[in-house]
């Protein structure tokens, strides 16, 4: 069997193997030697894959000359064995100055886009990169460096799902992943194509140039087949991964609440698993709310950790706009912007005398007895209240305790036939979640008599031109 022969009986399997015979595909295609035989082995075996493939290339603005000579090489190619090509171009350094961002981390996000705006534009059922397994053993050598958990020594799958921000997921196949970069250099020379060579892949100004020309060759020093032996742990470890995802998916269903915009934990389910899969459901919940998990270090999962252990109200904030909030026995992970609570944390119990003021972090609490206004306001603000309680001392024994919810709480809210939990009324009241903890809960001897900011009790409601305590809290700057 020649080495052209062998090479794409390779792709074909790689086709077969990921499911994706008969699809579209759009070829990412650098003009680089890779991306050259991955466009050429994918074109050459579509009669036994039943595929159809067009290319997709985008110039990041950064290597002048070069790029169009890419550029130009691309176009000849995708002609000359009727290809159609998509082609893009962005300015990578002018993005990179204007999100704050590396030159890397711009251009990865500029070839995403670009990507996925040829892939709709195609209506492609996934698009094709040209990582070989000399870049899978580089990217678990970075993860290594980075210091991963065992998700990172999975490298890169065969087919896998890319989701950039809130777009649609792009699926991704790899058909090089077993190949290596001699058996792909031989395969574009036993074509006849010379591709381009990118002069940037001699820098080491980039992480991963750095890894491949200084860690690997010291690395063959002690194993020269330490590409293989990378690319045999990513597998090992992938069917570890496989393993603990099917174990930890009752674990999710039975202890996660997934809404729009937040993610809800039961902590006490989640103190009942192992470390192992506690640390994964808040992985995947922060990947949820986020969109991906690309810079969310263990040192984040930690800190989410300790955050749940506690009290309740605390938050911590993670990258692009993701915050974590320990709520009433649950773990709250949710977009900042739902994490905008317009009241303060209230720790602890206090109590106020009738008449009396009370200053609180966050709160200036005064009462007094008077009588209900006759005309008795019905709004009762969220950030703050006032409310007027029939309350004889029977009910108060001239004191009231302002605290937060408990559990077990119960409550007659005003109009309602009877009690019922606080949780309940909460939800069905539609406070959202996130509010639940720092709102202010009223309590005589007799029960709660009121949600501040939302209802009086049934039996703590005033008659208007009666006797009644006025209830009045009022915000302040300290939290």
């Amino acid at each position: 069997m020649t080495d052209t022969t062998r090479f794409e009986k390779s792709i074909i399997k790689a086709v077969d193997k990921a499911g994706l015979s008969g699809s579209h595909i759009t070829v990412a295609i650098s003009g680089g030697p890779d991306s050259t035989a991955m466009l050429l082995a994918l074109s050459r075996s579509k009669s036994e894959t039943g595929i159809s493939i067009n290319g997709a290339h985008l110039d990041h603005g950064i290597r002048g000359e070069e790029s169009k000579s890419d550029a130009k090489y691309v176009r000849n190619l995708c002609k000359s064995i009727d290809v159609d090509c998509f082609f893009g171009a962005v300015d990578v350094p002018s993005l990179s100055k204007a999100l704050g961002v590396s030159l890397e981390d711009a251009a990865r996000r500029a070839r995403n886009r670009f990507l996925l705006e040829a892939c709709e534009a195609r209506n492609s059922d996934a698009v094709a990169l040209g990582h070989t397994a000399n870049d899978q053993s580089e990217t678990i050598l970075m993860h290594l460096i980075r210091g991963s958990g065992l998700d990172g020594l999975t490298g890169m799958k065969l087919l896998s799902t890319r989701v950039i921000e809130k777009d649609p997921p792009l699926r991704v196949f790899r058909p090089l992943l077993e190949m290596t970069r001699t058996e792909i250099e031989k395969y574009c020379s036993a074509v006849g194509e010379t591709p381009q060579i990118d002069s940037t892949n001699f820098s080491d100004d980039h992480t991963r140039n750095s890894v491949r020309h200084n860690l690997l060759p010291v690395l063959e020093k002690f194993n020269p087949r330490i590409t293989e032996a990378l690319n045999r742990l990513a597998l090992s470890a992938g069917r570890d991964i496989e393993f603990i995802e099917e174990a930890s998916y009752g674990a999710w269903t039975a202890a996660v609440d997934v809404e729009k915009g937040i993610i809800t934990i039961d902590l006490g389910k989640l103190a009942n698993l192992p470390e192992s899969l506690s640390y994964r459901i808040i992985r995947k919940a922060i990947g949820i709310i986020k969109g991906n998990l690309n810079g969310i270090t263990l040192d984040h999962i930690e800190a989410v950790i300790n955050l749940s252990k506690g009290s309740s109200g605390n938050s911590v904030n993670l990258p692009d706009g993701v915050t974590a909030t320990k709520g009433y026995g649950e773990l709250l992970i949710s977009e900042t912007a739902y994490n905008t609570i317009p009241l303060p944390i209230l720790d602890g119990e206090y109590k106020i005398s009738i008449p009396g003021a009370l200053s609180i972090p966050g709160w200036k609490i005064t009462t007094i007895r008077t009588e209900t206004p006759l005309k008795y306001p019905q709004k009762e603000e969220t950030n703050g209240g006032r409310a007027w309680l029939s309350l004889t001392e029977q009910h108060t024994g001239n004191f009231l305790v302002v605290r937060s919810r408990k559990p077990g709480d119960k409550f007659h809210p005003k109009g309602l036939p009877g009690e019922k939990k606080l949780q309940d009324f909460m939800v069905d009241a539609h406070i959202p979640r996130l509010w639940r903890d720092r709102i202010p809960v009223v309590e005589s001897t007799s029960g709660i008599a009121w949600v501040v900011g939302w209802r009086t009790a049934d039996w703590a409601s005033p008659i208007a031109g009666q006797p009644s305590v006025e209830v009045c809290f009022s915000r302040t700057d300290t939290n």
